[in-house]
């Protein structure tokens, strides 16, 4: 069961032992998703006045849940622990690109 302050990790892709990641941060609680955050799953979430998982990362970045797969922190440790290769992506590097394929 989620509940805001939980640590959780945001997880871009993971494929073929290596794990691209938007960082390590916190559960804040569900929330209407930001008017600036783009994609399909965001539009449809507003469209439908859902709400969503909101993360702050420690990098002090927001990220929602429609844009990313999330995992609690001691989860994501076991990636790690098998040997993962994990790499940190920039989620505004790739709302930009979003951004240009709209």
């Amino acid at each position: 069961m989620k509940c805001p302050g939980d640590r959780v990790v945001a997880i871009k892709s993971v494929s073929d032992k290596h794990a691209f990641i938007y960082g390590l941060g916190t559960y804040e609680g569900d929330f209407p998703v930001a008017d600036e955050v783009t994609g399909c799953f965001a539009k449809i979430t507003r469209e439908a006045g859902l709400t969503n998982p909101r993360i702050k990362l420690d990098s002090g970045k927001t990220i929602w849940g429609c844009e990313c797969w999330w995992y609690f922190e001691t989860e994501f440790a076991l990636y790690v622990r098998i040997g993962y290769r994990i790499t940190t992506a920039d989620i505004n590097e790739d709302r930009e690109r979003a951004k240009e394929q709209l």
